[in-house]
């Protein structure tokens, strides 16, 4: 009688599955259930062995890591009733409109430029005081700095 647990080798010749019955042949499955036996001495004999006990405990465990770390998470804010919100959007609506027609009326306005004295090409004025005044000199085509004192007459 041959030992269940010596594997017995199959020669290649011999098709893995039978034509009469489309299952397995008879040839191989003995040589799939002698290397699941021999698997199964190493198993037994290094003692090695599959504990339940250990797999449900650690599920256990990350399923509590998981839990822990869902109750961590910020809570979840409550949404108003959707009339609520419809209401909240309208006042937006007219606050956005208002502001873009104050927005609309910017953009007509004239853009204002400020400019020191001393920053304009035609101008020639240098550190002005108190009542002087600009008088255009044709010549040099600048306005120019006068310091001088006038008598006003109407």
């Amino acid at each position: 009688m041959l030992n269940p647990a010596t594997p017995i080798i199959t020669p290649p010749r011999v098709p893995l599955v039978d034509t009469r019955t489309g299952l397995i042949s008879r040839a191989w499955y003995l040589f799939f259930l002698s290397l699941n036996n021999v698997a199964t001495a190493v198993i037994d004999e290094s003692g090695i062995t599959f504990a339940a006990e250990s797999a449900i405990a650690s599920l256990d465990a990350e399923l509590r890591a998981v839990n822990q770390e869902l109750q961590t998470l910020p809570p979840v804010v409550a949404l108003p009733a959707p009339d609520a919100l419809a209401d909240c959007c309208s006042g937006l609506e007219s606050q956005i409109a208002e502001m873009q027609k104050q927005i609309d009326a910017l953009a007509l306005l004239p853009a204002q430029v400020t400019a020191m004295l001393s920053q304009l090409a035609d101008v020639s004025a240098m550190n002005p005081t108190n009542g002087d005044k600009l008088i255009y000199n044709g010549t040099t085509g600048k306005w120019e700095q006068d310091s001088r004192s006038y008598l006003m007459l109407e």
